[in-house]
């Protein structure tokens, strides 16, 4: 008899015409169709015998000692369910002690992993937020909070996917297209046996618009006495970097973060 094997006795022999009843099963894995309880008697009955269970009937025919119960075990899946099968023996069509002939197999839990994978929606500079969505491969059985370096995204119970939102920049006069990288670092809750997100990464690029800058030129009038006339350069929106303007008279440096330059020409 295995380490595992579950025996119970319904009695010791009460007298030399009753025989007694043992009901033993085996552990099993999640992966099992089913799990066998074979109730054994110490002696050979005459004619067949009927042991009535909580779980179904066994039947022990004429000549033989012993009879089984097969009973359905619910299919593997990715859930924490690790459970049991008891089966209890309530009624037997002979002299049998049926006190105490009961049998338990442990059904243990077999890892079946959940997926979760991450995608990432481009946008342009001038939407407010970059959207990605996480998406796993089984339902929830709880509510499920994923742990990201841009924030979390939740996802309800029973659903399957969840939504971040990432704030972009606000749409500028500059050239400077970016993207923005979400990256999971973990997952909690769904009663999941196991949650592989090692590929759970994802990149939106954010797309950059024209918004355009003037350039205005001005001067003043002078006088005939004047040794210099100036004219100013004006843009619209500050340099982020020295801004060089070519004239057909000269040169005109606007310095990085500033607007104005001027040329100077003599009269």
């Amino acid at each position: 008899m295995s380490d595992n094997q579950k025996t119970f006795e319904t009695s010791s022999i009460l007298a030399a015409d009753i025989p007694a009843l043992i009901l033993t099963t085996s552990d099993v894995s999640e992966d099992a169709a089913s799990v066998t309880f074979t109730a054994t008697l110490s002696n050979a009955v005459e004619t067949d015998m009927t042991i009535t269970t909580d779980q179904g009937v066994i039947v022990v025919v004429a000549g033989d000692t012993s009879g089984t119960l097969v009973i359905n075990t619910q299919n593997s899946d990715p859930y924490l369910d690790a459970t049991s099968i008891t089966a209890t023996v309530i009624d037997v069509d002979a002299s049998v002690d049926i006190s105490s002939a009961s049998a338990t197999a442990q059904i243990t839990d077999s890892i079946d992993t959940t997926f979760l994978s991450l995608r990432a929606f481009n946008t342009s500079e001038d939407e407010n937020s970059a959207l990605f969505i996480a998406t796993l491969s089984n339902a929830t059985q709880t509510d499920v909070t994923i742990t990201t370096d841009q924030g979390d995204i939740e996802i309800a119970r029973g659903s399957t996917t969840g939504v971040l939102r990432v704030n972009t920049q606000d749409s500028d006069v500059y050239l400077d297209a970016s993207s923005v990288t979400v990256t999971v670092s973990s997952v909690s809750g769904g009663n999941f046996e196991a949650v592989d997100f090692s590929a759970a990464t994802a990149t939106a690029q954010i797309r950059d618009t024209i918004d355009t800058t003037t350039l205005a030129l001005t001067t003043n009038d002078v006088n005939e006495d004047a040794a210099n006339v100036t004219f100013t350069a004006t843009l619209s929106n500050p340099a982020e970097t020295d801004f060089i303007i070519t004239t057909d008279q000269g040169e005109i440096t606007i310095a990085a973060g500033e607007t104005t330059g001027t040329l100077v020409i003599d009269t």
